[in-house]
């Protein structure tokens, strides 16, 4: 209902805006039953859908880029895991995501059973006293290691589901994750990712304490290569969201300045921002080369050279 009549580019948006038991708004809920393993506050909820990004012309390249991320590199170093290939979705919910050590990781991955144990048992020699660990729950085999500055409790309560988790909340964690049903394709199957921010002033001073919380997702376009972000933030009054959008689209214009339009290709240029009653609600329409020079940026920054696209491709992909 969201999406003007005839302009289809909106089309995944306006479904995923959709608010009902298979589109639920808040990224724990996309998971199902596995995302009531909450270790604590819920103040970031990251999901990142790796089979959608594997399929997308640009996504398909990013291996090496996810891999050199600190915190991946961190928890993948001296396996043989690939994150790209072997994963098919991550949840990662708790207080930050820049200190991990209280946050809940939750994988659903595509490799065999055996490649993952092995990587558990890698991670787990890397804390000097790592190793296996008893957590009192039939069946889930669990390892105590190191990572990412914290201990963490590496979980395998059923075939193809691993949980890294406080050490403190293992047991519960296994207990729920036991008996849970963990779906292998995520409850908005169209989207790479879905953040949720609860007061987002924190993380981003650029947003107003008036936004209560901010949803962010996007959703590839494998046609063209391209990419839709969406982003809807909560506020106490239509008064209030009118000045947070406004607010907001002053951010916008002060960071869009000309480096930046030329490093992005004028990525910036196309955002919408309106109020919606209560809420603030953005769109930002990325095409396919807007989103290579933002990776390759991205890749020079972690010292990673992205693979040139095969041949022929043109760009495009299989479609939705």
């Amino acid at each position: 209902p969201d999406a003007p009549e005839g302009d289809p580019s909106l089309a995944d948006g306006a479904i995923a805006w959709a608010d009902g038991g298979d589109n639920p708004r808040n990224a724990v809920g996309m998971i199902g039953a596995a995302g009531n393993v909450q270790a604590g506050v819920q103040n970031v909820i990251l999901t990142v859908n790796m089979a959608v990004i594997r399929t997308h012309p640009e996504g398909k390249r990013l291996g090496p880029l996810i891999s050199a991320v600190p915190q991946w590199e961190d928890f993948i170093q001296g396996t043989k895991v690939d994150p790209l290939r072997d994963i098919d979705w991550v949840s990662i919910n708790g207080p930050a995501l820049l200190h991990t050590e209280k946050d809940v990781i939750l994988v659903h991955y595509a490799a065999t059973d055996a490649v993952v144990d092995q990587a558990i048992i890698a991670l787990g020699k890397k804390h000097g006293h790592g190793g296996p660990a008893d957590v009192g729950v039939p069946g889930v085999k669990a390892v105590h290691g190191y990572a990412d500055r914290a201990e963490r409790i590496f979980l395998r309560p059923q075939s193809h589901v691993l949980a890294v988790v406080p050490s403190d909340y293992a047991r519960t964690a296994a207990k729920i994750l036991s008996k849970a049903s963990v779906p292998a394709v995520l409850k908005r199957p169209e989207e790479a990712m879905r953040l949720t921010l609860v007061h987002p002033h924190g993380p981003m001073p650029g947003i107003p304490e008036s936004v209560t919380e901010l949803r962010l997702w996007i959703v590839p376009r494998n046609d063209d290569g391209g990419a839709d972000v969406y982003g809807e933030g909560d506020t106490a009054s239509n008064t209030a969201s009118a000045a947070a959008t406004e607010t907001i689209s002053r951010l916008v214009q002060d960071q869009n300045s000309f480096g930046v339009s030329l490093l992005t290709h004028g990525l910036l240029n196309g955002v919408e921002l309106r109020a919606d009653g209560t809420t603030v609600r953005l769109h930002l329409s990325a095409s396919k080369d807007q989103i290579e020079v933002i990776l390759a940026f991205v890749g020079g920054q972690l010292g990673v050279t992205l693979a040139p696209e095969p041949a022929g491709s043109g760009g495009a992909g299989p479609g939705r």
